[in-house]
């Protein structure tokens, strides 16, 4: 793809993206490298719940803008969520002619075990990215000090080394550096890729030149074919927990039976939150097709407007302004946006306000998309499935425990 005027950078700043899980340190990053104030969480508890923009600061003589965003695996935010915050901003950017120089990856060395959240979410931010961005990503590991090599070089072999980690980049030429928590070393990560050229996402070009909706996008279908496996699984889990169940109540073993049903509560608890996110989202997705359809028929005049706020909007952000009274497009193209009320990781003392994504969340029926016939979209179609066989459980179960428990009684 060449790139046009659209697709350069407008104002010269240099603009890298933060990413990784929750916890694994791109705040503190972000705010060693820049002297920003950004607030930071626990490892479990993500203080970015949106797109947070630093102090500009120069390196190499180039001035530099980075991006602070939501972490996958979130203990309270939901990945499809994380994936749609993240998604806005990047679409935001595109359209107004910015694109981003880099991207640092970043992940905790000290994981004890890297198990499938974060095979799954390295996936999405490949498909996120797509093969043509990959010469301006870097991944970072984190929380390596001094005196502990020896005991952590076995592991970052193991993540070069796995094909569903990083071992996929290192072999398009990503470098995989350390960071030692310190503000020189910060620098020198940065100096790999402050003077690539800005170049677009993929899932910028589906979004903005290929016009696809965000539940048809590669990151978006990945997340949902990993949900389905997800869903498979609990199916099977509920089948065998019957299983035992059945067979405890007939043997009259009451202790396994408190376990078994412990065990059942959890596994349906898990599932009622996989319900919920999948409602989220589906029904999100279902809003976004319907303003799709309506800015598809609206005059050219007014789309070349919404752009024009659009165009706006961003510039006061990378500019460090916060306005008062907002007027643009709560879609990813269009409509009334709000401004989030929480103000966690945007105070400066020194500066004000630090610019946020300007994306609020969207009311929306919850059961929209999965209280009628099934979905024609492949995407929702698990979610479908998912509820209805919920819905049967639900009414079965409680059913058939009682007739188990008079049965051993008699």
């Amino acid at each position: 793809m060449s790139y046009t005027a659209k697709h350069t950078q407008a104002d010269g700043e240099v603009l890298i993206a933060v990413m990784g899980c929750t916890g694994v340190g791109k705040s503190s990053f972000i705010n060693l490298v820049s002297g920003s104030n950004l607030a930071v969480g626990s490892n479990l508890d993500s203080c970015t719940s949106e797109a947070l923009y630093s102090r500009p600061f120069d390196i190499a003589g180039r001035r530099v803008r980075l991006i602070d965003t939501p972490g996958f695996d979130d203990a309270v935010v939901s990945d499809f969520d994380t994936l749609k915050t993240i998604v806005h901003e990047l679409h935001t950017l595109y359209e107004t002619g910015r694109n981003l120089s880099g991207i640092l990856y970043l992940h905790r060395i000290t994981d004890v075990r890297v198990g499938g959240n974060a095979r799954k979410n390295l996936a999405v931010f490949r498909k996120l990215c797509g093969e043509k961005f990959l010469p301006n990503v870097v991944l970072v590991t984190t929380m390596w000090s001094r005196g502990i090599e020896r005991k952590y070089e076995p592991r970052e072999k193991q993540l070069g080394e796995h094909e569903h980690l990083f071992r996929p980049f290192l072999e398009q030429g990503v470098p995989l550096l350390r960071h030692y928590n310190t503000e020189d070393g910060a620098n020198e990560i940065l100096g790999r890729i402050v003077n690539k050229s800005p170049r677009p996402m993929r899932i910028q070009e589906e979004l903005v030149d290929e016009k696809k909706a965000l539940g048809n996008t590669e990151a978006a279908q990945y997340l949902d074919n990993e949900y389905r496996e997800r869903v498979e699984n609990h199916r099977k889990e509920l089948e065998a927990l019957r299983e035992d169940l059945k067979e405890a109540l007939l043997n009259n073993e009451s202790g396994t039976e408190n376990e078994l049903q412990k065990e059942r509560e959890c596994l349906e608890e898990q599932i009622k939150k996989m319900i919920d996110e999948a409602d989220h989202f589906s029904s999100q997705y279902a809003e976004e097709r319907q303003r799709r359809g309506r800015s598809e028929s609206t005059p050219s005049s007014g789309t070349q407007k919404n752009t024009l706020l659009a165009g706006r909007r961003a510039d006061a952000h990378l500019q460090g302004t916060v306005e008062n009274n907002t007027a643009g497009g709560e879609s990813i193209a269009d409509g009334p946006i709000r401004r989030s009320n929480s103000t966690r990781g945007r105070r400066d003392e020194g500066n004000g306000y630090y610019p946020e994504s300007p994306y609020g969340r969207q009311n929306s029926d919850p059961n929209a998309q999965l209280l009628g016939e099934q979905p024609e979209h492949d995407g929702t179609r698990s979610l479908w499935v998912l509820r209805k066989f919920i819905a049967l459980l639900s009414n079965v179960m409680p059913y058939w425990i009682l007739r188990l428990l008079s049965g051993s009684r008699k």
